[in-house]
């Protein structure tokens, strides 16, 4: 019929062009060499770092990550961070425990099920009280070397 295409038409074009794939950005890649990585978080390394809080470095460069830079820290209760801020888009996701954070205008509690977007520019601070908080921070793009 004229104007409809069969499963099997799709499948024929498949097969016809799978020596490569064009994806998002120009970049081409050939099929079935996938740069999907799977990273368990219980295998990262912990470090340490100052005021008792634990951190994993989860998605970066290491894995092929260009645009983005995933992390997971732990605050522990009676916590409160230094007011910062940063010049990338920054998401909270709280996975476990309660806090707060801070912006030079308000305090919002957060916990799990939230998930707080701070934009460039944005000056806060994160906190605890009697539960330690532990969550994923997002940037995109990564934050500049050190």
């Amino acid at each position: 019929m004229r104007g409809q295409l069969s499963v099997g038409h799709f499948e024929e074009e498949i097969a016809r062009h799978k020596s490569s794939l064009i994806l998002h950005g120009g970049d081409t890649q050939r099929m079935g060499e996938s740069r999907m990585k799977i990273v368990k978080l219980n295998e990262l390394e912990t470090r340490e770092i100052p005021l008792g809080r634990k951190s994993k470095q989860v998605i970066t460069e290491a894995v092929g990550a260009k645009n983005i830079e995933i992390g997971w820290i732990s605050f522990p209760p009676r916590f409160e961070s230094e007011k910062h801020l940063r010049e990338v888009e920054e998401l909270l996701i709280p996975l476990e425990g309660k806090g707060y954070i801070k912006t030079v205008e308000e305090e919002f509690d957060i916990a799990p099920g939230m998930i707080i977007f701070l934009a460039p520019g944005d000056a806060h601070w994160h906190g605890t009280r009697e539960s330690s908080l532990t969550q994923y921070y997002i940037f995109a793009p990564p934050l500049p070397k050190k």
